[in-house]
C-alpha cells in the first residue's frame, strides 16, 4: 500500500516526457531527411553542370554530324539543362551560366563579350548551374538553400 502511495501522483509524467522529447528529436530526424535530400539534389546539379560543359564542349565551331551543332549563344546549354531528367528536381529552380575564355586570355567571358569567337576549339567553357532548394523541417521557418556546382572543359571540336 505504501508503495502505492509514492507512485500515484506519476501517472501522467511519462506522456509529458515524450511529447517534450518529440519537440526535440522529430525536428532533427527531419532535419537529417532534408540533409540527405540537399547531398541527392547536390550530386543531380553538379552532374547538370557536367554534361552541360560537356555538351557545349563538342558542339563547338567545327562539329559537324550532332544535333544543335555550333552553339552561339548560352540558351541551347539553357535548355538542354532544364531538359535534363532529374528526378525531384524542379526546373523553374535551376539557373545556369555559362562564361569563355579565349585561348590567349585569362579572363572569362560571356556570349556577347566574344561574340562567334566563344566557341572555337581551344577555348573554354564554365558552366554552373545553381538550384534553389527548399528546407521543410517541423518547427523552423521554410528557407530556401542555393545547391550550386561548376564544370569546365576545353572546346575540342
Amino acid at each position: 500500500m505504501r508503495r502505492w502511495r509514492r507512485l500515484a501522483g506519476t501517472e501522467g509524467a511519462t506522456l509529458v516526457e515524450f511529447a517534450v522529447s518529440c519537440l526535440i528529436l522529430l525536428p532533427m530526424f527531419f532535419g537529417f531527411i532534408e540533409t540527405c535530400m540537399a547531398f541527392y539534389t547536390y550530386n543531380f546539379v553538379s552532374d547538370a553542370a557536367r554534361e552541360a560543359s560537356r555538351y557545349a564542349m563538342v558542339r563547338g565551331a567545327t562539329c559537324t554530324g550532332l544535333p544543335d551543332c555550333n552553339i552561339t549563344t548560352a540558351a541551347p546549354l539553357q535548355s538542354y539543362v532544364v531538359s535534363l531528367p532529374y528526378p525531384g528536381l524542379n526546373p523553374s529552380n535551376l539557373v545556369v551560366a555559362v562564361k569563355f575564355w579565349k585561348a590567349s586570355t585569362t579572363l572569362p567571358m560571356t556570349w556577347t563579350a566574344c561574340a562567334i569567337a566563344c566557341n572555337q576549339p581551344g577555348n573554354q567553357v564554365q558552366v554552373t548551374v545553381r538550384y534553389n532548394f527548399p528546407i521543410g523541417i517541423p518547427f523552423w521557418k521554410v528557407t530556401t538553400i542555393s545547391i550550386g556546382s561548376v564544370s569546365s572543359m576545353v572546346i575540342s571540336q
